[in-house]
């Protein structure tokens, strides 16, 4: 189900990339119930960074999505992924940027 939730993003995306930061939408997408990450959507993968507290649990409730511990900032780990570098153009949920 979230696989395909995914696909169906990808086939609305007009960027390379999207970056979604809001937990619901995240939750929706990939199944995950933690309450600190950030999924990167591109073309051929997505991507769930989130930090050590909750390793366990991502890894039991994700679907369709890589997942990236990090013990840095989850937005500083994001810039450093090597799918990440190749973006050209990438959108974001602008209602959740503060």
């Amino acid at each position: 189900m979230t696989k395909r939730r995914i696909d169906r993003l990808r086939e609305k995306m007009e960027v390379q990339a999207l970056i979604v930061t809001d937990q619901t939408n995240i939750r929706y997408l990939t199944g995950y119930r933690g309450d600190n990450g950030v999924l990167l959507v591109t073309e051929e993968r997505a991507t769930l960074i989130t930090d050590p507290r909750y390793e366990e649990s991502s890894n039991r409730e994700v679907r369709g999505a890589e997942i990236v511990i990090t013990n840095d900032g989850i937005l500083e780990k994001l810039v450093t992924l090597s799918q990440f570098r190749k973006i050209k153009k990438a959108g974001f949920e602008r209602e959740n940027i503060r």
